[in-house]
């Protein structure tokens, strides 16, 4: 029984790291970086446009909606 219990415990703490551990991606837009895992996504915008100027801001996604998002885009 405690060979079983610290297996599960095991598979807990490998199931969270892959849910939590995120990957992180770079645009070429001027700078924007996406932190991406299975659970959230967090983007810190910072693009540079001819057009718009540079835009700067956060987005927080949590389950696929998103919290928070100061930067004024869509995307």
């Amino acid at each position: 029984m405690k060979i079983l219990k610290r297996i599960l415990i095991v598979i807990y703490i490998l199931a969270l790291f892959v849910l939590l551990f995120p990957d992180k991606a770079k645009l070429a837009d001027g700078g924007t970086v996406i932190y991406k895992a299975i659970l959230y996504e967090v983007t810190f915008f910072h693009r540079c446009s001819i057009v718009q100027g540079t835009i700067e801001g956060t987005k927080i996604v949590i389950l696929g909606k998103e919290i928070y998002n100061d930067s004024g885009l869509d995307y």
